[in-house]
């Protein structure tokens, strides 16, 4: 291996050991914290996932979300004024981010769970439909509970991912690699290509006094 790739790879494999994300989680609400921040909370069970890439709800362009919409069969109504019986609420993931730092953002709703579950959905109202309370304004109460039975809203079994979001690739980043080990890469190739023409117009000069020593003798 050249001298020159060796200064190239080794600032561009470090940067890649960097660059593994770390993801800004919010404290999960308190019970008291959802019901005071949601506008309207239901009981209802989880009939459909629906799973659609939206560009980021916290960054600009180029920073994409696992768009997560859950199909809600309305049993009750705990807070807030609603008459229909179902509704679609939005969770997300973090799909892909451009740099290390626009992963300092939350990574999205936790847990979300398996159709056929029974929860307490706390929501507010979005642009275009129904958002979830982040983190953890999805709260289940039993994926086996019949409608009728008593709900404990305090009940929390600790479900588990559906399996189709439990299998989102996440943590990647949109152009391969973090924007700022391209920046490093495009710094330190800029140093290599400049010591090159330095070193090639040196030996060229040598090159030329030994051919002027030659003649000379």
């Amino acid at each position: 291996m050249k001298i020159a790739e060796r200064i190239l790879l080794g600032p561009l494999m470090a940067g890649i050991w960097l660059s593994s994300p770390a993801m800004a989680a919010k404290a999960p609400l308190s019970d008291e914290g959802l019901r005071d921040e949601a506008q309207l909370i239901v009981v209802a069970r989880i009939t459909r996932i629906r799973i659609e890439t939206e560009s980021s709800t916290y960054e600009g362009p180029g920073n994409w979300d696992w768009a997560i919409y859950l199909s809600l069969a309305v049993e009750s109504v705990e807070k807030g004024d609603f008459e229909a019986k179902s509704l679609e609420a939005r969770c997300f993931r973090i799909k892909s981010r451009r740099s290390l730092t626009e992963y300092l953002t939350p990574g999205g709703h936790d847990p979300i769970p398996e159709a056929g579950t029974r929860v307490t959905a706390h929501l507010v109202k979005g642009p275009e439909s129904w958002h979830v309370l982040e983190p953890n304004g999805i709260v289940p109460i039993s994926n086996i509970t019949p409608p009728s039975a008593p709900i404990a809203p305090s009940s929390k079994p600790g479900a588990s991912d559906a399996k189709q979001v439990a299998e989102l690739r996440s943590g990647y980043y949109t152009y391969l690699l973090p924007l700022e080990v391209w920046l490093l890469v495009v710094v330190v190739g800029a140093a290599i290509l400049a010591v090159a023409g330095i070193i090639r117009k040196r030996r060229n000069l040598n090159r030329r006094l030994e051919l002027t020593g030659s003649n000379e003798s």
